[in-house]
């Protein structure tokens, strides 16, 4: 019921999420009745490739190429322990069947299927998904061959321990990992 605090706000993040956003053609174009702020929210970020950022301070997690950054925080076995990864090996879709408000047919309700690349169209194992906000068919696309990559790309957990005065990190930063492994 209270605003937040304009202290915690992030807007140096929020702003060059937006910046970002319009420099990429993401838009939102959507009505939303009977949900939640955090829900309205969702939508807005989903379409902006980030996710709603809500603890010491407000913004937003975005998703993008860090490749050419530096990381934030480098964990060592100096700073933490207990460093363990799992890979998950779980059967991924080959397409997505996505339904969305066409745009270029007055907002018609409209379905998609999208498959990943190197699949062909009479593939076994497709999904359902709405993209809410998202109208331009070529934006569903993109967004649908980017969700269908998560998996491959996305299939590894790491986690570690680490005691909260060592970190300088907080969710949605680039770390460095350095620990021993063995190579075969």
């Amino acid at each position: 019921m209270d605003p937040v605090p304009e202290a915690v706000i992030d807007d140096a993040a929020l702003v060059e999420w937006r910046a970002r956003c319009t420099a990429k053609g993401y838009a939102v174009n959507a009505v939303v009745e009977g949900a939640s702020v955090m829900e309205a929210a969702q939508i807005v970020c989903g379409n902006g490739y980030a996710r709603p950022y809500m603890s010491e301070v407000w913004g937003v997690v975005q998703d993008y190429d860090r490749s050419a950054e530096a990381p934030v925080q480098v964990f060592t076995p100096r700073n933490s322990s207990g460093f363990q990864w799992t890979k998950s090996f779980s059967r991924t879709a080959d397409g997505l069947r996505v339904n969305f408000a066409d745009e270029d047919r007055n907002f018609e309700s409209r379905q998609m299927v999208v498959f990943r690349p190197g699949v062909s169209a009479d593939a076994g194992l497709t999904e359902q998904i709405t993209y809410d906000g998202t109208t331009n068919a070529a934006l569903v696309r993109a967004r649908a061959l980017y969700d269908l990559a998560q998996p491959a790309v996305r299939g590894s957990f790491y986690t570690l321990t680490v005691p909260p005065e060592a970190i300088i990190c907080r969710r949605g930063s680039l770390v460095g990992v350095v620990h021993d492994s063995l190579s075969a």
